[in-house]
Formats: structure tokens, C-alpha cells, sequence
């Protein structure tokens, strides 16, 4: 299955709609089936069955079943409270320390049957979003699209080369927002929903409902805690997580503009870029760095927090063009901290090296395919 997940590009006009979001259009069963169908085979502890009984043997059955709760759920606004438990596992992040709390990643993991009802409503709150009417001025919403993440940095790396024949370099800045998705302040996000996406009425309230009374326990190994009351953040490992992340932070391209510097929204990875001569770097640099720090004012005004420390800079260019950066002070200032341009970094799981050869990314994908054929020997009393 392609994944598809939610992000944004700076400088694209705002879309124009004539209505408000104010209600759902009801799911078919042609379309829960398809989406069962579709879906990852992962199941929850909370879940009455197991997914892949589900999916695999009960789908004729039990579609019509989930497509009537999923309509009285989407027609009442209210989302089930038994869907809103969520079990909280950790997940060790890329190559780092697992003896040390911070390197993990809670994700929550989600009944099966919430993840169906939340893609239902994504599909509908993506549909609004793409209607486009030019010639009312009722909303301005700002555009969200839908992109896989080889589109993302594909698109990235092609704009970077287009650049290089006319001799100039792109200073790349990723920002790192910590612990993003769990400080979603919750009547923040309503008011940018209503406000800034014209959602309302009943539709609002399902909203409202989806996020209140979540409650979520820690698991690890075998030991898992009581049930603790979430009173603001959105689940990272949801549907309906990234877009509502994406929604929140909406703002951030509009400060991008007004610096005259692109932006680029994935979920939680924010990127803010521009080009020039190498002999103009630090008027890009200091454009970047006034940026930035208006970047950090916003996200404190909403209750997020932008890590100085675990944000990067990388510098793209041919050979010749990044030898000329040599004699300028090309380092960037984020905060109190000085951020020294990196020769490679890792944007959604590709490697980028400064002249974008991907030989690093090569290097690690090659290192990780031996690792796991030398463990295959190692296999074979399991399945003898």
C-alpha cells in the first residue's frame, strides 16, 4: 500500500470556497469495504477481533456493520468514547541511545475501528479543502495537499538542481519542534479549525467530540499502566493526526512569506529554504535567521517549542559553488545557539549530501541490507 500523509508548500495561492465544513457526507459501504480492504492489517489490544480476521475473512459481513456506526457517528458528532483509548507504545528513534528516555517515540496505538471512522473523515476534510470556487470570497483557506514522502523530497531535490546552472546555492533549514504532536493545545486547534478552515456547525462538533474525554496508557514489554486523561495533543499514529498537526501550524508559511522565504510542511517536519549567489550567502543566511526567530515567537504564542539544538542547516550546491562559501561566514544563528551547516542530513528518511550525489544515502541503505542478510542464517532454526 502507497502511503499517503499531509503537507504543504509555501507560495501556492490560498483556495476559495463557497461553503462551510458544517457537515459529512454519509460513508458507503463500497467505501468502508474499500477501505478495510486497503488499510494496514495492524491490530490494538482493544480490539474485539483480530484485524486480519477482519479484514481477510469478515469483510462482506461486518462492512455494512462499521459503515452504520461510522454514519451515526458522523451524523450525532459525537465519536465513540471506547475508540478514544489509546495504548502508548515506545518506539526507539534511528540510531540513537535506548537506555535514554528522550529516543523514544510514544505512538499510540489506536483501535481498528477508529482509524476507519478517522479516515472517513479525512477523505471529506481533504475534499473540502480541494474545492475551489474563484469567484467567491466567502473563506480563505490555506492549501493542504496530499503527497508521499519519495514526492516530497523528490520535488525538493529536483527545485535544488534546477538551480545549480545558474551558479546558485540553497541554504536548507530543518527546523525540529519538540515533542510536537503532544503539545497541541486543543482550543487553539478548534479555533483555527472554525476559524481559518471554516469548519462548523455539525461537523465542528465532531471535531470537538474527537478530541475530548482521551484517556491513554504505557505500555512496555509486559507492564502497562492505568488509564491517564489527555487533555491536549493529537495521537501520533492516528489518521487524522498529521492533518490536524498540519492545520495547527498553518501560520508558519504565512511568516515564510513575509521574509520572502519558501517553507515546506510535512506533519511535524518543517523546512524553511531559499537560493542565491554564493557571494550572497549571508544575505540569505540573515534572512533566515530573522525567520527563524519569528518562527520560535510564533510557535511559543501557540505552545510549541522549537529545539535549537536538534535543528539542522545544510548548504546545496555544486563542487565549485560550495568551494566559493568558504570565504564567507555561511554558519546560522538560531536563538542563542550557532547552527554549523552540515555536509549531509537525513529529510524523511533519505540522506541528502551537500551535492545532492546521494552516495550517503546509498552508503546507509547498502550498510542496513547486509546487516539484516547476515542475520538470515540465523532464521532457519526458527522455521526449520
Amino acid at each position: 500500500m502507497q502511503r499517503y500523509r499531509i503537507c504543504r508548500s509555501a507560495r501556492h495561492e490560498s483556495t476559495t470556497v463557497d461553503v462551510f465544513f458544517s457537515q459529512f457526507q454519509p460513508a458507503t459501504v463500497k467505501e468502508i469495504t474499500h477501505l478495510i480492504n486497503t488499510m494496514p492489517a495492524k491490530s490494538c489490544p482493544h480490539d474485539p477481533i483480530p484485524t486480519w480476521l477482519l479484514m481477510k475473512r469478515l469483510t462482506p459481513q461486518i462492512a455494512p456493520v462499521i459503515c452504520h456506526m461510522c454514519n451515526i457517528s458522523l451524523h450525532s458528532g459525537v465519536f465513540p468514547i471506547k475508540l478514544k483509548q489509546a495504548l502508548v507504545l515506545p518506539l526507539l528513534k534511528n540510531n540513537l541511545d535506548p537506555e535514554t528516555a528522550s529516543s523514544y517515540r510514544p505512538i499510540s496505538n489506536l483501535p481498528y475501528i477508529s482509524k476507519v471512522i478517522e479516515r472517513v473523515v479525512a477523505r471529506r476534510f481533504s475534499s473540502h479543502l480541494s474545492h475551489q470556487s474563484p469567484t467567491s470570497s466567502t473563506v480563505r483557506l490555506p492549501p493542504l495537499r496530499l503527497y508521499r514522502n519519495s514526492c516530497v523530497v523528490g520535488t525538493q531535490r529536483r527545485g535544488t538542481l534546477q538551480r545549480q546552472p545558474y551558479g546558485q546555492v540553497s541554504l536548507h533549514v530543518l527546523l525540529d519542534l519538540s515533542a510536537a504532536f503532544h503539545t497541541v493545545d486543543h482550543q487553539i486547534l478548534l479555533s483555527v479549525l472554525s476559524d481559518s478552515f471554516a469548519v462548523a456547525n455539525n461537523a465542528l462538533t465532531w471535531f470537538i467530540s474527537y478530541l475530548t474525554n482521551r484517556t491513554q496508557q504505557f505500555m512496555y514489554a509486559v507492564s502497562c499502566t492505568s488509564s491517564f486523561t489527555v487533555d491536549c495533543s493529537v495521537p501520533q499514529g492516528s489518521v487524522l493526526g498529521p492533518l490536524k498537526f498540519v492545520a495547527y501550524t498553518e501560520d508558519i508559511v504565512q511568516l515564510a512569506d513575509e521574509h520572502d522565504t519558501l517553507s515546506h510542511l510535512y506533519a511535524d517536519d518543517t523546512q524553511l529554504y531559499d537560493s542565491c549567489r554564493p557571494q550572497d550567502c549571508i544575505i540569505i543566511r540573515t534572512r533566515l535567521s530573522n525567520c527563524i526567530a519569528d518562527v520560535a515567537l510564533w510557535c511559543a504564542s501557540r505552545r510549541l517549542q522549537l529545539n535549537a539544538e536538534k535543528t539542522e542547516a545544510i548548504w546545496f550546491g555544486s563542487r565549485g559553488n560550495l568551494k566559493k562559501l568558504a570565504s564567507y561566514d555561511y554558519s546560522l544563528h538560531v536563538g542563542s545557539e550557532t547552527i554549523q551547516p552540515s555536509t549531509f542530513v537525513r529529510d524523511l528518511g533519505v540522506y541528502l549530501d551537500a551535492e545532492l550525489t546521494m552516495k550517503q544515502h546509498v552508503s546507509k541503505v547498502a550498510a542496513a541490507c547486509l546487516y539484516h542478510l547476515r542475520r538470515l542464517p540465523c532464521t532457519r532454526f526458527a522455521v526449520a
